[in-house]
C-alpha cells in the first residue's frame, strides 16, 4: 500500500490521520449504521427519523426550526417532510399570514414507528458507543466546535451567490466591498 501524498497533511498530520477525516469517517460511519437499520425495519432514513426525533421531543413546530435543530437547510427539510407527509407519519399546516410556512405535527402513527424504531436504533447506538470515553470524547469535541467556530469567524465572508455551480468551471470572484 503507498502511502498517502505528504502535501495533503494538518499541520504535521496526514491527512488520513487527521481529526477532520476521522470524525468525517466516523459521523459516515455512524449514519449508515442507523440507515441501516431503520431502512430494514422501518422503511426510513436516518435523515427522516431525526425530523420525526425532533417533532417527538419538542412538538409541532415550524419547519425552520426542525432545521435549525438539525443544523440543515429549511429547503431540506422541505424534501424530508414531503415523503413523511406521504406515509402518514406528519401533518403539516399553513401559518396564517405565512405562507410558505408550515408547523409539522407527528400523526399517531409518526409516534407510533419513532417508539417501535428507538429501541432497535439504541442498541446499534449502544454498540457503536461501546467503550468510548464519553466525557473525555465530549470535552473534545466541544473544544473542536468552539475552534470550529472560531474559524468560520476569521475567514472572510463570501456571498453565496458568487460560488460557482459545480457544473461551472469559472472561479469564485471576491465580493465588492
Amino acid at each position: 500500500m503507498t502511502s498517502f501524498d505528504p502535501y495533503f497533511r494538518v499541520g504535521t498530520v496526514e491527512f488520513k490521520d487527521s481529526t477532520f477525516y476521522k470524525l468525517g469517517r466516523a459521523t459516515q460511519l455512524i449514519t449508515h449504521v442507523a440507515d441501516t437499520y431503520l431502512q430494514a425495519h422501518h422503511g426510513l432514513r436516518y435523515s427522516s427519523f431525526l425530523v420525526l426525533l425532533i417533532l417527538r421531543t419538542k412538538g409541532p413546530c415550524p419547519q425552520h426550526v426542525i432545521a435549525e435543530s438539525l443544523g440543515v437547510s429549511r429547503p431540506s427539510i422541505t424534501q424530508r417532510i414531503a415523503p413523511l407527509m406521504e406515509r402518514g407519519l406528519v401533518h403539516g399546516e399553513r401559518q396564517p399570514g405565512v405562507p410558505r410556512s408550515i408547523v409539522a405535527s407527528l400523526t399517531d402513527s409518526g409516534r407510533d414507528l419513532i417508539d417501535a424504531a428507538w429501541p432497535g436504533l439504541e442498541k446499534a447506538f449502544v454498540t457503536v458507543d461501546e467503550d468510548v470515553d464519553h466525557s473525555f470524547l465530549t470535552e473534545q469535541l466541544d473544544l473542536l466546535i468552539a475552534n470550529a467556530e472560531r474559524a468560520l469567524e476569521e475567514l472572510p465572508a463570501v456571498p453565496v451567490a458568487s460560488l460557482p455551480r459545480q457544473d461551472e468551471g469559472t472561479t469564485p470572484q471576491p465580493a465588492s466591498a
